[in-house]
């Protein structure tokens, strides 16, 4: 009969063993830290579109003339009828 409390024993301290894997996640984070440096990268792309943007700009212009020459041509023909009425 006292052999099989000693059986017992032993599985108890298998359980511990359970406890060392927690360790490893804790250094794979900085890995992804290490990620970041290819972010340098990313400027180099930025001044390319910059310049498309530069093209941009003048298209604008054309729009705004269109309405400064609608507003001369709406004013004289009230002004004409106002003298008629007269």
């Amino acid at each position: 009969t006292p052999s099989p409390p000693p059986c017992t024993v032993p599985p108890i301290p298998a359980p511990p063993i359970p406890v060392p894997p927690i360790p490893m996640l804790l250094p794979a984070p900085p890995m992804v830290k290490a990620c970041p440096p290819p972010a340098p990268a990313t400027p180099e792309i930025v001044p390319a579109p910059a310049r498309a943007v530069a093209p941009m700009p003048a298209p604008a212009p054309d729009i705004s003339p269109p309405p400064d020459i609608a507003l001369p041509p709406d004013i004289a023909p009230l002004a004409c009828p106002v003298l008629t009425t007269r």
